[in-house]
């Protein structure tokens, strides 16, 4: 029997056949000893569709991690089954699990994305006759603290996420902090023709394709979850650092929801983003961080947020000192500003409520900028945000917007 009480974190390399073996999938599963319970959902193309419920009689959390929709991304399938098989028993023991490890079977076999009857199962959420769906129907019929989905890309050339999330603020960056050593984050600015922000993308669900309904990560959003996390490994890079990459992410959502209260309105931020006003000291900048320093905050004057955006990011990458998390909350002070524009409301509080957060210890004046003031302004316009709400956010009160002050030092 394998027993679930390896930690996560001492890992074997992965050997996976380019052949998939479901049978394989299935004589793993079965050699699963508590506290993983494997129970069967339904029988489809022939091959059977399991479910492993991680302790049962939890009840502070639940999460679910589901693989194997597109039968061509066999790395999802991979992690959630190492996930299984080395889970702790003592690490988790108020965290309820439901992992469907391989969803479509039959496209796992055939190394095919779409299900026997050649739909793609991710895009048929209205659909009454696609039996994959109606499994994850048949699963929403419950509420979930999170749901994470696993999923490939054979075009991008790094890890990324898109994350869609309410009353909490976000895990993606933490995400692809805790995968970058292991796997390349795709750092692109727009990733499948949507904004990312350091290989995150928080999903415009204003989109058509995602108002029409028939998106399967969308509507399950609107239905069981108020968070919902999709991680897309690149298929073009090996599968051990595909499935790593994918059990880190894994860990990093586990490890938050395992720590928090019930009330998931705190951001929950790795120890560092937040640093103690004593240890707090300027960095000697170079040339080059004064000059991109500078013209990030001619942009954000100018309301170019995105391009604000990419000028601060470009010091916040060069610089390696604890002190680089000010950079970084700028760039989140613009992206809000950039998701205010857009109208896309979770945006807007989510980058709000983590700048604001890691400027809070930060002095009212810091190389040049006028803290103080940008801390006023994320507090006022994260109060007018919550006031007004998703469906009246066109309304917000745009004389709360800022400009920042800047005093460069002499050359």
């Amino acid at each position: 029997m394998v027993m679930c009480s390896r930690r996560l974190g001492s890992r074997p390399s992965v050997c996976v056949s380019r052949v998939n073996d479901y049978d394989q999938v299935v004589s793993r599963l079965k050699r699963l000893d508590a506290p993983c319970h494997l129970k069967t959902l339904d029988t489809i193309a022939g091959h059977p569709i399991y479910a492993v419920v991680v302790n049962p009689d939890a009840d502070r959390v639940k999460i679910w991690v589901n693989a194997g929709t597109h039968g061509d991304e066999p790395a999802g399938v991979e992690a959630a089954l190492r996930m299984l098989e080395e889970w702790d028993r003592e690490l988790y023991p108020a965290t309820q699990l439901l992992v469907t490890p391989c969803l479509n079977p039959y496209g796992y076999v055939h190394d095919q994305r779409e299900n026997a009857q050649g739909v793609d199962a991710n895009w048929a959420f209205k659909r009454d006759d696609v039996p994959e769906v109606g499994v994850v129907k048949q699963i929403i019929q419950e509420r979930f603290d999170a749901i994470i989905d696993l999923h490939e890309d054979w075009e991008s050339d790094g890890y990324y996420l898109y994350e869609q999330i309410r009353d909490r603020n976000a895990l993606g960056p933490e995400i692809t902090e805790r995968v970058s050593p292991h796997c390349p984050i795709n750092g692109r600015p727009e990733i499948e023709g949507e904004i990312a922000l350091g290989g995150v993308i928080y999903p415009d669900l204003e989109l058509q394709k995602r108002k029409c309904g028939k998106g399967v990560p969308v509507e399950v959003f609107k239905r069981a979850t108020n968070h919902q996390i999709t991680l897309e490994s690149p298929s073009g890079f090996p599968i051990d650092a595909r499935v790593e990459a994918h059990l880190k992410a894994i860990d990093v959502v586990l490890e938050a929801y395992a720590s928090e209260r019930r009330d998931l309105s705190h951001a929950r931020l790795k120890p560092g983003y937040v640093l103690e006003p004593e240890s707090i000291t300027e960095p000697e900048l170079t040339d080059e961080d004064w000059k991109d320093l500078s013209e990030g905050i001619r942009l954000f004057n100018a309301g170019a947020y995105w391009e604000s955006h990419e000028a601060w990011e470009l010091v916040w990458r060069r610089r390696n000192e604890p002190t680089r998390v000010f950079f970084q909350a700028l760039i989140q002070f613009a992206a809000a500003y950039h998701q205010l524009d857009r109208g896309v409301y979770h945006g807007v509080v989510k980058h709000m409520r983590n700048a604001s957060t890691k400027l809070a210890s930060f002095p009212d004046r810091f190389l040049g900028v006028e803290v103080g003031p940008v801390k006023s302004s994320l507090e006022l316009c994260l109060d007018e945000a919550l006031r007004l709400g998703e469906g009246k956010l066109s309304t917000f009160d745009r004389r709360l917007v800022l400009r920042i002050d800047f005093n460069a030092p002499e050359p």
